[in-house]
């Protein structure tokens, strides 16, 4: 484990879940209560794991760092799934040049 993850006491998690979590979410059906996440998807990336002959010259390069990030939400019993969202680094990618309708929403961030 890396970072804070490993620094979370799991008792207090737990406590926290049954003690306060638990009892908030009774007080509203399962259609009210919602889930957003957000992730980077890392499509240009080469795995960093190859097959190859000992023959075969293989060299290394840098890694893409360019990376949309996708969000998701859904409700907690999985009869309302919102539109995913992308975030990416420009205006009009190449892309979606001839694109007239998108599976999701694409907003732009410069710094993204």
């Amino acid at each position: 484990m890396v970072g804070e993850s490993s620094a979370v006491n799991m008792t207090e998690v737990n406590k926290w879940k049954t003690e306060v979590l638990e009892p908030l979410l009774m007080k509203y059906p399962k259609e009210d209560v919602f889930n957003l996440d957000e992730t980077g998807l890392f499509y240009p990336l080469m795995t960093d794991k190859i097959l190859s002959l000992k023959s075969d010259k293989c060299s290394g390069g840098k890694l893409s760092k360019e990376r949309p990030t996708v969000a998701l939400c859904a409700n907690m019993s999985g009869t309302e799934k919102m539109e995913p969202i992308v975030i990416g680094k420009y205006g009009k990618p190449r892309c979606f040049k001839n694109v007239t309708n998108l599976p999701f929403v694409y907003k732009l961030n410069k710094k993204a």
